[in-house]
């Protein structure tokens, strides 16, 4: 297990912590000479970056490689273009995920986005984070992201993005999705495949521009009902993108109904 820092800008966010217990609670200053894999103050890493790097040097093929990240604001970018894990081997980042609840104290927030995935063989979960970039939380250009912790997706932009093909976004838990600008989408995909088959929480200050978008052949499976206030249109689809709610009730929120221009669509 690799651990990353509070923040990127070196300065503890809660200061009374203390570095006992288990690693997710605990609050570190890191350091990138570090090497990220004991769970002490002297120990952390300051960037994910780095964990990424350090990870890479390891023959790591049918086990799981976590960075685990602490308590606080994440300024940096974790950028992945490389795959460095084979066989069953996944990639793991994991703020809280022993209490969903506290998953906002761990914050990424830099790079813009904070998550960029730039090959076809990368595979990454995501467990216990908060995302408030503010254009976009994750952009996958061609891996697979698999969303198995509850996360908090707050941002300006794009929370999710699945931005080439073939990359592909699963949510397989619940989670929360929060427009904090009138440009904001909820689940947005350019060419890549989003599938999301459990019920998430749609928020909106002030409201969504379009809950979900899919353009250039991109597709949102999404067959669930949703939760939650969200305001704005259900929908946009063009260039061929295409949104398949199976007509289930609830799947698609929103106080307008959305738009599909042809050859966009909707089922």
């Amino acid at each position: 297990t690799f651990r990353v820092s509070t923040t990127s800008g070196g300065a503890d966010v809660n200061t009374s912590g203390t570095v006992t217990g288990a690693p997710v609670y605990s609050v570190w200053t890191g350091n990138d000479n570090n090497d990220g894999l004991a769970a002490t103050r002297g120990n952390a890493l300051f960037t994910m970056n780095a964990a990424v790097a350090v990870a890479q040097t390891y023959d790591i093929a049918n086990v799981n490689c976590t960075i685990q990240i602490c308590q606080g604001v994440h300024s940096d970018q974790m950028n992945i273009d490389a795959p460095f894990l084979t066989g069953t081997g996944k990639l793991i980042v994991q703020g809280n995920n022993l209490n969903s609840a506290l998953c906002s104290n761990y914050v990424l927030s830099g790079g813009n986005p904070p998550i960029s995935i730039n090959h076809p063989s990368v595979s990454i979960t995501l467990q216990g984070v908060r995302f408030g970039g503010s254009n976009g939380a994750i952009s996958n250009f061609a891996g697979l992201v698999y969303i198995g912790g509850m996360c908090d997706f707050g941002c300006s932009g794009q929370p999710i993005s699945a931005a080439g093909s073939p990359a592909v976004i699963n949510v397989g838990v619940p989670c929360i999705f929060t427009a904090t600008s009138a440009l904001a989408f909820g689940l947005c995909t350019f060419s890549g495949r989003i599938a999301s088959n459990v019920t998430n929480e749609f928020l909106d200050v002030p409201a969504f521009t379009w809950a979900l978008f899919a353009n250039t052949g991109g597709i949102i499976q999404i067959q669930s009902a949703q939760s939650g206030s969200c305001t704005g249109a259900q929908y946009s689809t063009n260039n061929a993108g295409g949104v398949y709610s199976n007509a289930v009730s609830g799947a698609l929120l929103g106080n307008t109904v959305g738009t599909a221009t042809s050859p966009g669509w909707k089922t």
